[in-house]
Parts: C-alpha cells; structure tokens; sequence
C-alpha cells in the first residue's frame, strides 16, 4: 500500500555467488548514507518478477525514511540467469552495477563446499564437476516440460559449479544493456586483504564520503580449505579457465592475485 511513496533501488550487487557479496553489502549498510533494503536478496528479477513492481519496491525504505541516502540489494543470482539483464534495464535503466568476482576455480569449490554443507551434494568434488553437463541439461529439460522457472530448480541453482564461473558469457548481456561506467568490478581477493581500499572504490563509484568500516567478520563463509584430491581439482579448473579470466581482465581490469577459498 505504501510502495507508491517507495523508491527503487539506487545499486545493486548482482554477483557473483560465494564470491562475498554479503560481506561487501553487510560492510556498506554500515555507511550512513546507505539505507538498506528489508533484506539482501530480494531476488525479484530472478524468482518474483511474476509480481508486480509495487512488491519490489515494498522491500526499500519510503522517500521519507530514506532522504538523502542511497539504497540498494544484492543478489548474486542475477548475473547467473539469463534474461535478467533485460528485466533489469526495463525497470532501472540507470542503476549502478557493483560486480563481485573471486578466482573461478576457487569460486567453484567454495559453492560445492556450500552445497555439501546445506545436503545438496554428495559426490565428490571431481565427481560433481564431471556430472555437472548431465545435471544442468536434466535440469533444463525438466523446467522446459514443467514451465518451471529456471531459476527455481534447486539441482540448476545448487550444482552449477562449472557455470558459475564463466563469468564473460554472464556479464556479456549486462554489457550490452549498460552503459559501461555504470559498473564496478571488484575482487573477493581484494576485499578480503585490503578491505577498506576496496570499499572506499564503492564508496567513490556510488559518490558517498569516505568512511571507516569494521571488516573484521566474515560473513556466509563455505567452511574448511581443500586438500587432495580436491586441491587437484581446483588446480585444473585454474587451467581450464585460464583462457577467460585472460578476457575477463582485458575487459574489466580485474587481476586474481591471490587465491582465498573458504
């Protein structure tokens, strides 16, 4: 009833998942200038967008309560999906586009980590990536007959280690629909080991003062470090995606120093 005296969104954290995005938007509701949504994710464009907008905008705070300040939401799915680029720009042509990305391979691990944690796996880490093709064509298929929303079906949602990290072919249609200064590309790697550097970049982009942010907790972390067979893993994923971090850096600048998985 009150969504006509709400404002949309100013940002977005559109990704990618276990990368930190909920540390990055925990650190930035501390700023005083940052009213938050009701909660992080609101996933409207990926699960809700059958609702109408007023629901979306009943998730952020009234003209009033907000001021002068910025509000915003993250939700990684939104990079995964496809066709949310499109629903994005149709509602928020100009929002400002905060991309979180880590090192794919360790991004990957640290999602079967999480998706073994929460019972949703149960092969091994090799295992998992080799039936992630079967998995994800299985998944697709199903929604395809069901009309199913992709986004909704918990094996396409859970087990896309692989997909995950081709982080170009998700940020292609963003690129498309953006104008390119409406980004900022950021690292896991860089947040963790330098996070008030790395936050005063979002401070600057989203044009708020700088500010001293308590960094010291981790947030939504996967759990324990690989070792064995795992480590092996990973270390061959590094190489299978050697050839697209390669364009992901020609393309956003981003550099993958240092490998952190948890």
């Amino acid at each position: 009833m009150t969504a006509s005296k709400r404002s949309l969104p100013d940002f977005l954290i559109i990704g990618a998942q276990k990368c930190g995005t909920t540390s990055l938007y925990a650190y930035l509701e501390q700023h005083p200038e940052i009213a938050g949504a009701s909660k992080k994710e609101v996933k409207y464009f990926d699960m809700f967008s059958h609702q109408e907008l007023d629901w979306y905008k009943a998730h952020f705070p009234t003209i009033a309560e907000k001021g002068q300040r910025l509000t915003g939401e993250a939700t990684p799915d939104y990079l995964f999906f496809p066709g949310i680029a499109t629903k994005v720009h149709r509602c928020m042509p100009n929002v400002k586009l905060l991309v979180l990305l880590r090192d794919p391979a360790d991004r990957s691990y640290s999602q079967y980590r999480y998706a073994q944690r929460r019972g949703h796996e149960t092969l091994s880490f090799a295992d998992a990536i080799e039936a992630e093709p079967r998995r994800l064509k299985e998944a697709r298929e199903a929604c395809q007959k069901s009309g199913q929303l992709l986004s909704t079906h918990r094996n396409y949602r859970e087990q896309s280690y692989v997909a995950r990290s081709q982080y170009m072919e998700q940020l292609q249609p963003w690129l498309e629909q953006f104008d390119r200064n409406q980004f900022l590309f950021l690292t896991s790697e860089a947040l963790q080991s330098q996070p008030q550097e790395t936050l005063r970049l979002a401070t600057d982009y989203l044009g708020l003062q700088s500010f001293d942010f308590r960094t010291g907790e981790k947030h939504n972390a996967a759990g324990s470090k690989p070792s064995g067979e795992a480590l092996e893993q990973i270390e061959s994923l590094r190489e299978r995606f050697r050839k697209s971090v390669d364009q992901l850096s020609k393309v956003t600048g981003l550099s993958f120093d240092t490998h952190v998985v948890n």
